[in-house]
C-alpha cells in the first residue's frame, strides 16, 4: 500500500513546490512547466485509482475470484479490499462529473461562429478567444463603446495571442488533469496565470506600452462579465498581472528554472515507477 501511495504523495508535494517557484519564471517557461506538472500529476493518479477500484471489485463474491486469479497468476498483487475502494469509486465519479461539466461549458461557447472578430450585440463588457477549431474573438458592443481605439487594439492583441499559441488546448489538457487529481488545481491556477501573462506580454510587444496595457486590463476588469472557461483579457489573476506589468519584462531566475526542471524530472521518474502497476495488470490479463 505504501508503494502505491508514496509516489503520488511525493508528486503532489513536488507539484505544489514547483507551482510556487514557477511564478518566478518567464510566462513562456512558466506555462510549459505548469502543464508538465499537471500532466504528470494526472497520469500518476490514474494507476492509484485503477488499482483501488480493481481491489474493490476483487472483494465482490460474484466476480472477485475470477479477476483475482487472472491478476495473481500474472504476478500482480493487489491491496486487500478496504474502505479505500469505495473512496476510489467516488473519486472516479467526481472526475467524470468535472469532465462532463467542463465539456458542456466549452460546448456552450460553440453558439458563437468563429472566424475573425465577432461583435456581440450586448451591453455587458467582455472579450474572449473562442476555443477549439472556431478560431475567433468575441467582443461585446458594450466593451467596444467603452474603450478607445488603442485600448481595443490591446484587447484584440491579447486575444489573438491566445489563438495564435493555441492556449485553449493548454487549458483543456490542464483542466482534464486537474479533474483526475483535484489536488493539482494549484498547478492549473499557475498555468492559467502564465497563459494570461504570456498574452499580456505579446500585447505589449504589439502595442509598445506596458502602462497602456495595464490601464486597459484594469478598465476591462472593472466591468467585465467573462464567460466561464473562456480565455479573456480580464479572466484570471488581474491584480497580480497588473502589478507585474508595472515593471520591465523579466526572463526569470536561472535558479527557479533549474529547480522547476529538477522537480519535473523527479515527477516523471515517479510517474514511470507508478505505472508498473498498470503495465503488470495489462500483461496479466492479456497473457
Amino acid at each position: 500500500m505504501i508503494q502505491l501511495f508514496a509516489p503520488l504523495v511525493i508528486v503532489v508535494a513536488l507539484g505544489t513546490l514547483v507551482a510556487f517557484v514557477n511564478r518566478g519564471l518567464s510566462p513562456h517557461h512558466s506555462a510549459r512547466v505548469a502543464l508538465l506538472v499537471l500532466v504528470l500529476g494526472g497520469v500518476t493518479t490514474v494507476p492509484v485509482i485503477g488499482h483501488l477500484v480493481i481491489s474493490f471489485v476483487v472483494g465482490i463474491p460474484e466476480v472477485g475470484p475470477i479477476v483475482h486469479n487472472a491478476l495473481h497468476s500474472g504476478g500482480v498483487h493487489l491491496a486487500k479490499p478496504n474502505w479505500l475502494g469505495p473512496v476510489a469509486l467516488v473519486a472516479f465519479a467526481y472526475a467524470v462529473f468535472l469532465l462532463t461539466r467542463l465539456f458542456l461549458s466549452r460546448r456552450q461557447l460553440r453558439v458563437w461562429k468563429g472566424g475573425g472578430v465577432v461583435v456581440a450585440p450586448d451591453a455587458d463588457m467582455y472579450a474572449f478567444a473562442l476555443p477549439g477549431s472556431q478560431q475567433g474573438v468575441v467582443v461585446s458592443q458594450g466593451l467596444i463603446n467603452s474603450l478607445t481605439s488603442d485600448e481595443l487594439a490591446i484587447v484584440l492583441a491579447h486575444e489573438h495571442a491566445h489563438l495564435e499559441n493555441r492556449h485553449d488546448r493548454w487549458i483543456l489538457v490542464g483542466q482534464i488533469c486537474a479533474a483526475v487529481n483535484p489536488l493539482m488545481r494549484h498547478s492549473l491556477a499557475s498555468l492559467r496565470f502564465a497563459l494570461e501573462r504570456w498574452a499580456d506580454e505579446d500585447a505589449v510587444q504589439k502595442c509598445g506600452s506596458r502602462q497602456l496595457v495595464r490601464e486597459t486590463i484594469v478598465k476591462v476588469a472593472l466591468g467585465s462579465q467573462q464567460p466561464k472557461h473562456a480565455l479573456g483579457v480580464a479572466s484570471f489573476g488581474v491584480v497580480e498581472r497588473v502589478r507585474v506589468l508595472g515593471s520591465p519584462e523579466r526572463g526569470g531566475s536561472r535558479v527557479n528554472l533549474m529547480f522547476s526542471a529538477c522537480g519535473v524530472m523527479l515527477m516523471a521518474v515517479l510517474c514511470a515507477f507508478q505505472w508498473h502497476h498498470i503495465a503488470m495488470a495489462i500483461a496479466a490479463v492479456c497473457g
